[in-house]
């Protein structure tokens, strides 16, 4: 059975009233701690640049790991993994270049500057190479659970499913699946 319109604005109106309140509300609590850590964790689309050659973009990805953060590239012939830390408007990175498939590892220091559009442009000491970090779409997966983010790349190499169903996710729904 349904309420008349009457019926139910007057019961509108009596809860109205009965909510409300003259009463000014307490003013907000300010924070006199410190600020705490910022959080870094991002996806890029990265490439290298090196003696003139600009490498294709690849995904990387920003993580907090044990407590720090660490970028690392998750794909391409050569590759990168080191941990950052927030200086000044950019970050340093210490680390490593390395070649998964071939030896080419080597000590990996210096600065990543703000290069616009969120993006980031990186020099090294000892090294030509240049690396350029430009925010992901929105929908990107390597920065979370899927690809890259928690198993596969510098975070810990052999994550869930690679080499298996799932390349760096979710294996592949078997139940679902017609042979």
């Amino acid at each position: 059975m349904r309420w008349p319109a009457a019926s139910r604005f007057g019961l509108a109106c009596i809860a109205l009233v009965a909510c409300w309140s003259n009463k000014k509300q307490p003013a907000a609590l300010e924070n006199s701690a410190a600020a705490s850590k910022h959080d870094m964790a991002a996806a890029y689309l990265c490439s290298i640049e090196d003696s003139g050659y600009t490498y294709p973009q690849m995904p990387c990805a920003i993580r907090q790991v044990d407590g720090r953060f660490v970028l690392a590239k998750l794909a391409g012939s050569q590759r990168f993994r080191g941990e950052v830390r927030p200086q000044g408007e950019g970050f340093s990175f210490d680390g490593e270049f390395f070649c998964p498939w071939g030896d080419c590892t080597q000590a990996l220091h210096g600065m990543f500057k703000p290069a616009g559009n969120g993006g980031y442009r990186g020099t090294f000491e000892n090294s030509t190479v240049v690396v350029t970090l430009i925010p992901a779409p929105a929908d990107s997966a390597w920065g979370g659970a899927s690809y890259g983010g928690d198993g596969y790349g510098g975070f810990g190499y052999g994550g869930f499913g690679y080499g298996g169903a799932g390349y760096g996710g979710s294996p592949a729904n078997l139940r679902n699946h017609r042979r």
